[in-house]
């Protein structure tokens, strides 16, 4: 099933590793994934890409999902005489970004070397695999109804992993300027340099094996900001902070996180060689959780601005829920900022997240 990025790039499934194109020769479809309209504008953006979707008399199945600021909608022709299979490998998916959201994920650069070099390694399928299986899972599952929430920790599986040498530790001193900003609060607190954990998502090698964790947020970051940013989606649209993750639910997770880290850091075939460096290298879990975790707790509040950010961008189209959104993240991080120098009393969201 080819994998359309609405108003970005199109790619499918037929191209192999000797015809595999570069990101600038990847197809441009110029239209745009409207939500309003989501049928229509998505068949436009088929039919552009593959004339038959326009001329076609079979009856065309859409499926549509849509997360705050994404939409995904499913196509599939229901052709007499044709498998399931088929019909399935004949079947688009087409993912529509938020307005603006390329503020912060350059879609060029990551998303489409990310299918390029996936399909260079011959993971495209699996990934469409994946995602096939997420949107039938997630168009067919029941809703939930009140303020029922599930929060879904699945085994953080191949994960990039990136060995160095790590620097000597650099000793920071927090800022004592009180109009320093979130993001120099969390970095003074942070030493990225030092870390053998160095990637959010992201290869900066395109040598090294390539697998993703996150579809979605393919940016480079200090892993630290992703895990904050995963902890403090926990508490919903609805900003509910009695859901935030506790220092025990964050340990677990972290704990998963930096255990992947390490077993793919032994079996990587780039490190395999690079044994007896790794194992000079004092590969500590006990020791990378606690550093780990001490970071996640330094990057506590700068996804709340950077979610304020993102809101900001869709109030024009979304309204005024967006609004009162955008004002409580902005909030919440300048909350945050305050408690952590003193300026400001505790208050409950920060208790939630300090508790055991």
């Amino acid at each position: 099933m080819p994998l359309c990025d609405a108003d970005s790039t199109v790619m499918g499934d037929s191209a192999t590793r000797a015809e595999l194109p570069l990101p600038t020769e990847v197809q441009y479809i110029y239209h745009t994934l409207d939500p309003a309209n989501a049928e229509e504008s998505a068949l436009e953006i088929l039919s552009a890409y593959d004339v038959s979707w326009a001329k076609t008399e079979d009856h065309i199945e859409i499926k549509i999902t849509g997360g705050w600021t994404n939409t995904l909608v499913k196509a599939k022709r229901n052709i007499p005489g044709k498998s399931k299979a088929e019909m399935e490998a004949d079947a688009f998916l087409v993912r529509g970004y938020g307005v603006g959201t390329e503020a912060f994920i350059d879609r060029e650069k990551n998303e489409v070397k990310a299918h390029c070099l996936l399909s260079e390694y011959e993971r495209i399928q699996v990934l469409q695999e994946e995602l096939t299986a997420l949107c039938e899972e997630f168009v067919d599952a029941p809703g939930l109804g009140g303020k029922d929430y599930v929060f879904i920790h699945g085994h953080l599986h191949d994960a990039n992993v990136i060995i160095r040498e790590p620097s000597p530790m650099t000793k920071s001193t927090p800022p004592t300027d009180k109009t320093s900003t979130p993001m120099d609060q969390a970095s003074s607190a942070t030493d990225t340099k030092s870390a053998t954990i160095d990637t959010c998502n992201t290869s900066k090698e395109p040598e090294l094996k390539v697998d993703f964790i996150d579809y979605e947020y393919c940016m480079p970051a200090p892993p630290a900001f992703e895990l904050a940013y995963h902890f403090s989606e926990w508490a919903g649209f609805d900003c509910e902070y009695q859901f935030i993750a506790t220092k025990s639910d964050r340990r677990r997770f972290i704990r998963s996180y930096v255990e992947a880290f390490h077993e793919y850091a032994k079996t990587t075939p780039d490190t395999v060689e690079k044994r007896s460096d790794l194992d000079s290298m004092g590969m500590d879990i006990e020791k990378d959780e606690k550093y780990l975790e001490k970071q996640v707790d330094a990057f506590r509040g700068v996804p709340g601005m950077y979610w304020a950010l993102w809101a900001l961008m869709q109030i024009h189209r979304m309204g005024e829920d967006y609004s009162a959104f955008h004002e409580t993240k902005v909030k919440e991080c300048w909350d945050w900022k305050g408690e952590g120098d003193g300026s400001r009393k505790e208050s409950s969201q920060e208790r939630r997240w300090m508790e055991e």
